[in-house]
């Protein structure tokens, strides 16, 4: 029960960061997609898990399909949703994410969002390798924060 009230806690508690030191948000664009907002929180003293938030836009005419993330710094990135269920926040792993053509998805506190297992500190910003069905991978540059730095994403 106390590992399920911690993964929660890292996961609601967060209201963000200022992921950049200039306050910039990391943001990518690769042709017809655009990431924003793309940060990993340091994980909280004593563990070695936390989260990671991002927004994707899909520019093309057709439904993407994310089908997960990896990087050479975090032991293992997983996919997840938070949402009520019988009146209980609960989260799921989620094994994919669709796009529909033209839709922003928001990675965010309290809704969808990247577990991250088996970490040590993390350095100031993380190589994260996003995977898509039917197109190649996209290599992102997440900003990393602390839990009590404040943000914008919510």
């Amino acid at each position: 029960m106390r590992g399920l009230v911690l993964l929660v806690l890292m996961c609601t508690a967060c209201s963000g960061a200022k992921p950049g030191q200039n306050g910039e948000s990391a943001r990518k664009v690769v042709a017809d997609i655009e990431i924003s907002q793309a940060r990993l929180r340091q994980p909280l003293p004593g563990t070695d898990k936390s989260v990671g938030y991002f927004e994707l836009q899909n520019h093309t005419d057709g439904t993407m399909v994310l089908s997960g993330a990896s990087s050479p710094a975090i032991g293992a990135i997983e996919m997840h949703e938070t949402a009520e269920v019988d009146g209980l926040m609960r989260m799921r792993r989620l094994s994919e994410v669709r796009i529909e053509a033209g839709e922003r998805v928001v990675f965010a506190p309290g809704g969808k969002h990247l577990m991250l297992f088996r970490l040590t500190e993390l350095p100031a910003t993380v190589p994260v390798t996003l995977l898509f069905e039917s197109r190649p991978p996209l290599v992102v540059e997440f900003q990393t924060f602390s839990l009590g730095e404040v943000t914008s994403l919510k």
